[in-house]
């Protein structure tokens, strides 16, 4: 089953599956998509779409039922420091220095927070880590109970593996799982809850072959280390934003323009 590497006239779509929850899939294309309901014990419908399109910002409003604040997040260009409320939950985007290799001073991008009113996660990609808060701080300075991607709160060292991180800039969760897009690796690690102690290793990788926590190479669908000519659905390269909403974790792709949908 290859995947198309081109748009289909006149939309946003690049590939979509339906996938029956068995483990089998068929394509769909965008007339599917538009006449799709969605059923609570049906099969999930699969998606990704060119993010910089016309029309696909209102799309994701007005069909996929995605609230503004978070389609404007995942399809623009614009960094600006924004946050909002998902019910219960608080997302956050801030405005850092790009530390992905090759990158100007002047090219700033987002980092995220997540709360859901009584944890707390930070992004801190400078650092290479992301800080974890099992109570919402109450005063400024508060510390922090655990760090991600570091064996302790002195160290900064970035790596590549199933506990290290390499700038990582978005941090989402759903209540119990625990997404990071770590950019300098080109990859999303999830991890199956939140932590209990420093350095914690992921269960899961998005972007990288799913059995290795070593590979870090950009678009390489094929593991061999070397840059692919084409992006593929397997890959990512520069994932910096990632948001878990209704069952589904939506991935941007920065260098690759587009973002992706996973569902869990």
């Amino acid at each position: 089953m290859n995947d198309p590497t081109e748009l289909e006239p006149g939309t946003p779509l690049l590939f979509a599956r339906v996938l029956d929850g068995q483990g089998g899939g068929r394509a769909i294309d965008w007339a599917g998509i538009r006449e799709w309901e969605p059923r609570p014990d049906g099969p999930v419908l699969w998606m990704h779409l060119c993010r910089n399109t016309p029309g696909v910002y209102e799309w994701l409003q007005d069909h996929a039922g995605i609230p503004e604040p978070t389609a404007e997040l995942l399809t623009s260009d614009d960094t600006r420091p924004r946050a909002f409320r998902e019910g219960n939950t608080l997302v956050a985007t801030l405005r850092g220095i790009n530390f992905n290799p090759g990158a100007q001073p002047e090219d700033m991008i987002s980092m995220q927070v997540w709360s859901d009113g009584v944890r707390l996660l930070v992004s801190d990609s400078g650092n290479n880590r992301v800080l974890y808060w099992s109570l919402l701080p109450q005063t400024s300075g508060e510390e922090a109970d655990y760090v991600i991607g570091q064996s302790d709160f002195g160290r900064s060292t970035s790596g590549t593996s199933a506990s290290a991180l390499r700038t990582p800039y978005g941090v989402t969760s759903d209540g119990t799982s625990v997404w990071i897009a770590d950019s300098g690796n080109n990859r999303v690690l999830e991890f199956g809850s939140f932590p209990i102690a420093n350095q914690t290793s992921a269960n899961s990788v998005i972007g990288q072959d799913e059995d290795s926590f070593t590979s870090s190479t950009a678009n390489d669908d094929d593991q061999d280390g070397d840059v692919d000519d084409e992006p593929s659905s397997r890959t990512l390269s520069g994932a910096t934003g990632v948001y878990a909403n209704n069952g589904t974790l939506y991935v941007t792709d920065r260098s690759n323009n587009r973002v992706l949908f996973f569902p869990q």
